[in-house]
């Protein structure tokens, strides 16, 4: 699930990166307002398939029932959590289709190691284990996102979107 919208997010920003490439900046605006607002229903879609799904899903793989309630919760926890992952995947996919791959390199680095932090404190301090695991991911690619967000909105104005540049336009997939 993870992976389809990690692709799909990168999909979302080709066409991004050929209208800032081409000096079109209302264009490229206008595929970054269609971006979000496509990114924004297929997560909602996707977090509620796979919460009802993840069940039958797990019993159709046989999961263990010593493991079956931890695996549950962590997969659930982490579908809950798709928006972060996709809020993520999304601004660091924009700002790379506009030349800027450091930036958020150094965010998801940051995110890594707070992870890291999160997973200890969770399941070592506060004894949540595998919930806790799920917990520090989402929240570690949350604030990945959010400061993507925050580094967009502060530094990035030629993405200042409009309230228009958020209505689809068929005439954006078209190259020139």
């Amino acid at each position: 699930i993870l992976g389809f919208l990690m692709g799909l997010t990168a999909g979302f920003t080709v066409i991004t990166s050929q209208r800032f490439g081409a000096g079109d900046m209302e264009g490229m605006r206008k595929t970054v307002g269609s971006a979000a607002v496509l990114s924004v229903v297929i997560s909602l879609l996707m977090t509620v398939v796979s919460m009802v799904g993840m069940k039958p899903l797990l019993k159709f793989m046989n999961t263990p029932d010593d493991i079956f309630h931890d695996t549950y919760l962590y997969i659930m926890i982490i579908c809950a959590g798709i928006f972060a992952q996709v809020l993520y995947n999304l601004l660091a996919s924009i700002l790379r289709a506009l030349g800027n791959s450091k930036t958020p390199l150094y965010f998801l680095l940051f995110s890594a190691v707070l992870n890291i932090v999160l997973d200890l404190v969770l399941i070592i301090v506060f004894h949540l284990g595998a919930p806790g695991a799920a917990y520090a991911t989402v929240i570690a690619q949350g604030v990945s996102g959010l400061l993507c967000l925050i580094y967009i909105i502060k530094k990035v104005p030629v993405l200042k979107l409009e309230k228009s540049d958020f209505r689809p336009d068929a005439h954006l997939i078209r190259t020139q």
